[in-house]
């Protein structure tokens, strides 16, 4: 697993990350539609910042943009972080516990 200077994704957007891999098949391709209406609707992200979470989980390589028009899609990268099984260590890179 990543050090935690190594991990520098952020919370939110390892959320984000996470939901996306449950929605997703094996082909791991999600349309862009469907991922700024979860942004709205589960994450409450405003209208104008939704480009800008698809541009930064970009960046961060948590996800690949397939294009604009024809190929409306993203496809879901994998990680080696996961944040469900892995939720202890990231609760003590915190200081939580």
């Amino acid at each position: 697993m990543k050090a935690r200077k190594e991990l520098e994704i952020g919370i939110l957007y390892l959320c984000i990350h996470n939901k996306l891999c449950e929605r997703t098949n094996f082909s791991r391709i999600y349309p862009k539609k469907e991922f700024f209406r979860m942004l709205g609707e589960t994450f409450h992200v405003p209208k104008k910042m939704r480009v800008i979470v698809l541009k930064e989980m970009v960046n961060k390589k948590l996800i690949k943009d397939l294009g604009n028009r024809r190929n409306n899609n993203i496809m879901v990268e994998k990680i080696e972080f996961d944040l469900e099984k892995d939720a202890s260590k990231f609760y003590e890179w915190l200081g939580l516990y």
